[in-house]
C-alpha cells in the first residue's frame, strides 16, 4: 500500500535530487496586461493559482509536493517529465520567476476567460472510487476558491469545460528561462514498521533520530496505535540548507531505513516558499493534500533551526 502511495513521491523526488545537472527545455509563456486585477503586487509564499494532486484511500493517503504554483511575487514552481533514453521519465521541480504581467495574463485567462469564480460546483469530472483528485486553488482580487477536479470531464456544460481549461492550460504553462528548483530545505516523513530486518539500509543522518521524528509525525498520519506524541507536540522535522538537500540526493526522497534496531518508512519533501513566508503570528506549517481531496497545513517543529 505504501509503496503504490509513494510512487509519484519517488518519481518527483528522485528527479530533485538530479537538480544540479538538469535544465529545462521551455517555450514561451504569453504576456499581456490586466491593470484591473490587484494580485501581482509581490507578496513571497502568497499562492495565486495551484494545483495539488490528493491521493487516493491508501495509508499514508498524504502528498505534500503539488503540481503546479504560483505565488503572489511571480515565483512559479511546477513540475515536469524528463525522458531519458535511459529510463521511462521522472518528473523534477522546476522554478521561474515571472513578470508582473505575465502573472496577470494568467489570472486574466482563469479568472475572465475561463471564469472560474462563476463556477458553482464543488467537484469537476469523473468520480473513481478511492482514486486520487486533482484540487484547483485560486486567489485573486479578494476572492479564493478550490474545486476538486477527476478524471476527464462528465458532461459538456460550460463550467465544466472551463475548469478542465484551466488545469489543461495551467499545466501546459511553460515560461522561458525555467531552472531546477533547489529548495531551502527538506520536511522528513517517517513512519514506524517495527524491527529492523538483517540487512535493511542504515539511515544516513545520524543527527536525526527517526523515532523522534515518526513520534512527533503519527498524530497527523492518524495512526490507530502506538503513537506516543500528545497532539500539541505534534509537527513535521525540518533539515534546512544542503544538509537538508543532501539528505533529499542521498536518500532519493524515499525508502525503507533503519536506525537502533527499528525500521522506518521515511520519505523527504521539498520545502516551497509558502512554508518559509508564514502568514503574521501563524506558526509555520507544510500544506500537504489528504485523501478525499482536503487540504491540511501541518506545523513545522523545528522552525527555529530556519536560516
Amino acid at each position: 500500500m505504501i509503496q503504490r502511495f509513494f510512487k509519484r513521491t519517488i518519481l518527483l523526488t528522485i528527479g530533485i535530487a538530479t537538480l544540479a545537472i538538469l535544465l529545462a527545455a521551455c517555450g514561451a509563456g504569453g504576456a499581456i496586461s490586466h491593470s484591473g486585477d490587484q494580485s501581482t503586487g509581490g507578496e513571497a509564499g502568497r499562492i495565486l493559482i495551484q494545483l495539488f494532486d490528493a491521493p487516493g484511500f491508501m495509508y499514508p493517503s498524504v502528498n505534500g509536493v503539488p503540481e503546479w504554483t504560483l505565488y503572489g511575487d511571480g515565483t512559479l514552481i511546477f513540475q515536469r517529465t524528463t525522458i531519458p533514453a535511459s529510463s521511462s521519465g521522472q518528473s523534477i521541480l522546476l522554478s521561474a520567476h515571472l513578470t508582473s504581467a505575465q502573472v496577470a495574463h494568467i489570472l486574466d485567462v482563469v479568472v475572465n476567460h475561463h471564469h472560474f469564480f462563476a463556477s458553482d460546483q464543488s467537484f469537476y469530472g469523473l468520480r473513481i472510487p478511492d482514486a486520487g483528485l486533482t484540487l484547483l486553488y485560486v486567489a485573486s482580487n479578494g476572492q479564493q476558491k478550490m474545486v476538486k477536479v477527476g478524471g476527464a470531464p462528465s458532461t459538456p456544460d460550460t463550467q465544466m469545460q472551463n475548469i478542465f481549461a484551466i488545469v489543461q492550460y495551467v499545466r501546459t504553462y511553460t515560461p522561458v528561462g525555467a531552472q531546477p528548483y533547489t529548495p531551502a530545505g527538506v520536511g522528513v516523513l517517517a513512519i514506524a514498521q517495527g524491527q529492523a530486518t538483517p540487512g535493511e539500509k542504515a539511515w544516513p543522518a545520524s543527527g536525526v533520530a527517526l523515532a523522534t521524528v515518526a513520534s512527533r509525525e503519527c498524530p497527523l498520519l492518524g495512526a490507530s496505535g502506538g503513537c506516543i506524541a500528545q497532539a500539541k507536540s505534534a509537527g513535521v522535522s525540518v533539515i534546512y540548507g544542503a544538509e537538508g538537500v543532501d539528505f533529499l540526493r542521498q536518500t532519493g526522497g524515499r525508502g525503507a531505513y533503519a536506525q537502533n534496531g527499528k525500521s522506518y518508512f521515511v520519505t523527504v519533501w521539498p520545502l516551497l516558499p509558502d512554508t518559509l513566508h508564514p502568514e503574521t503570528g501563524k506558526t509555520p506549517t507544510i500544506r500537504v493534500a489528504e485523501a478525499g481531496g482536503q487540504i491540511a497545513n501541518w506545523p513545522i517543529v523545528t522552525y527555529s533551526a530556519a536560516p
